[in-house]
């Protein structure tokens, strides 16, 4: 092949799910370095969604939620089909997409049950702390030492890019840190979609969507705020000064601010706004006269508000986490 084709202009492409093992193939030591360049190819956006199935905006949002902008699991998707009516009819076949696409790369990925599989799907199922994954990664009642889980937690953020690390967005450095799957697809199939797959595989899809239907409502309320701040770091803001969006609470997660924007993360100079979620019923704002304002409640607060911020702010109290 050299002798054939060195003479003749070749484009050589090299694709892979593994985002390490392929920027590897360009490192210094490796063939390829300074002969290529890496290109990632991620997901669907929300808007693309909207546009390729004729939904609107928010049944766009819950698309992609469930389908995590692959498109694996969109082509099978009947235009206009609200998410829980396609997941209905995805219960029916045991075989089906939403069911197969999550399946194939957790068990290429994580093909035993090893240590770092039961992170994933600790993390997968709810318990998003270092402690409390500790404690459900763990065997025989005990939990999973600091010395294994840290190195690993961060081999999956940083090598793997399984898993993204959250910290609160605070004027000081906050903890703890909060831990969850990349893929929204992976998070949903981790939380409840591979019990209805199996529910699926023993002919019973009815009970298969019931616990999706059960669960629906309260998991796409919490995977739907890192989407929702990416897009707020997209848009024009009323405050220019915007660099990051991110969310913050303390060690009791009592309170809990879902929206904070500030000039740069994970510690900021300046806090712009802080709100609360269900944005669409409670919109950002300007504050009706100016002034610096506080976020406040018994002393807690990701730090004093600019005087762009707006004015009481509300809480949410109290998740396990």
């Amino acid at each position: 092949m050299g002798s054939a084709s060195s003479s003749k202009p070749v484009l050589l492409l090299l694709l892979g799910s593994d985002l390490h093992m392929m920027e590897r193939l360009t490192a210094y030591d490796r063939p390829f370095y300074g002969r290529a360049d890496n290109m990632v190819l991620g997901p669907l956006n929300p808007a693309d969604l909207g546009r390729a199935l004729g939904l609107g905006a928010a049944d766009a949002i819950d698309a992609h939620l469930v389908s995590g902008g692959l498109p694996g699991i969109i082509r099978t998707w009947p235009n206009a089909t609200p998410a829980l009516d396609f997941m209905r009819d995805e219960c029916a076949d045991p075989a089906a997409a939403l069911f197969g696409v999550p399946e194939a790369p957790l068990l290429a990925e994580f093909p035993n049950p090893d240590t770092a599989r039961r992170v994933v799907e600790a993390i997968g199922s709810g318990d998003r702390t270092h402690a409390n994954i500790a404690a459900a990664a763990g065997g025989r009642g005990e939990a999973l030492p600091s010395g294994t889980l840290s190195p690993l937690l961060r081999r999956l953020t940083g090598d793997k890019r399984v898993l993204v690390e959250d910290r609160p967005l605070s004027t000081k450095p906050g903890r703890p840190a909060l831990y969850r799957i990349a893929d929204s697809n992976m998070r949903l199939y981790l939380a409840v979609l591979r019990a209805a797959h199996e529910q699926a595989r023993r002919g019973r899809p009815e009970a298969g969507f019931r616990l999706i239907e059960r669960r629906w409502t309260s998991w796409r309320g919490r995977a739907v705020e890192p989407l929702v701040r990416e897009a707020l770091e997209l848009s024009d803001l009323p405050w220019p000064q915007v660099g990051a969006v991110g969310g913050w609470w303390n060690r009791r997660f009592d309170p809990e601010v879902d929206l904070v924007g500030a000039d740069r993360a994970p510690v900021a100079n300046r806090i712009l706004f802080a709100e609360l979620d269900q944005v669409a019923q409670r919109p950002l704002r300007r504050p009706r006269s100016g002034g610096p304002a506080r976020c406040r409640r018994r002393g807690a607060r990701p730090g004093p508000c600019d005087g762009g911020a707006r004015r009481g702010v509300a809480f949410r109290h109290g998740h396990h986490r």
